[in-house]
């Protein structure tokens, strides 16, 4: 679980007042198995997802809060969790980080 309005390993913050202090459940994707760059992987995270294809799309479907900014004014960002409560953003950069 995290708390909305706080990064990982960090105090609570709100500097802008957005944030709610929810605990909400947040997500990162964890593969078996994959490549990168040509190179096989076992076991890994990913991150800065920008798009997804029909069978991560289906699997995403469980976690309406994990999904892609809508920026009018440039194409859509990467995907990132967002708090249930009050809707805003995660940073949750370092919640894809390897164990």
């Amino acid at each position: 679980m995290l708390v909305c309005g706080q990064r990982l390993g960090e105090e609570t913050h709100d500097a802008d007042g957005r944030h709610c202090h929810r605990p909400f459940e947040a997500i990162c994707v964890h593969c078996r198995s994959g490549t990168a760059f040509g190179e096989p992987l076992r076991e890994f995270t990913v991150c800065n997802i920008q798009r997804e294809d029909p069978a991560l799309a289906k699997q995403l479907r469980a976690w309406p809060n994990f999904r892609q900014p809508e920026f009018p004014e440039r194409d859509r960002g990467d995907f990132t969790n967002y708090c249930p409560s009050c809707d805003p953003a995660y940073e949750d950069g370092f919640l894809h980080d390897e164990p």
